[in-house]
């Protein structure tokens, strides 16, 4: 019995770590997920895929990296690899992995290792945290000084992959 001589309710599931090639590695990237925060985290996930369709998860959290994108911004540089700089200048300071920056004429072609978001939100959820990443970039390209009518968008995430590919350009 809990407390008021009512039964206690079953726990409530956990996200078990998102699946890596490397199993060893997997577990590294669970560990980077802050254990006072794991938690809240899980829940919250689970409410908002109770919530939300998949396509406004992925909206909303594009949203919310629209909005961490503005917080920090970066500078612009003269230079892919001076924004590739700044970029992973955020990155590192908090601990969310690298990103790799390369010019590809009309669309600047980004790939983004190793963020714990997918960890952090569970298995499943690699769209939704592809969607926050999309806003990062996206704002952050526009602070940069990129016309207003070019995009982000990133690939479809892969199985097991820890990595996301990202395009901003007019797509």
């Amino acid at each position: 019995m809990g407390f008021f001589n009512r039964p206690s309710p079953a726990p409530a599931p956990q996200s078990a770590p998102v699946p890596t090639p490397d199993p060893a590695l997997g577990f590294l990237l669970a560990e980077r997920v802050s254990p006072q925060w794991s938690g809240f985290l899980d829940a919250l996930t689970h409410e908002l895929r109770e919530q939300l369709s998949p396509e406004d998860l992925r909206a909303l959290l594009r949203s919310v990296g629209q909005r961490f994108g503005a917080a920090r911004p970066i500078e612009a540089g003269e230079s892919v690899e001076e924004l590739q700089r700044a970029v992973n200048g955020v990155w590192n300071s908090i601990r969310w992995g690298y990103a790799e920056l390369r010019d590809g004429g009309d669309v600047l072609h980004i790939t983004h290792h190793l963020s714990p978001l997918g960890q952090a939100l569970g298995e499943g959820s690699a769209d939704a945290a592809a969607g926050f990443l999309e806003g990062v970039y996206e704002s952050w390209m526009h602070h940069a000084g990129a016309a207003d009518d070019l995009s982000a968008r990133a690939a479809a995430p892969q199985p097991g992959s820890l990595a996301v590919s990202i395009s901003f350009g007019k797509l």
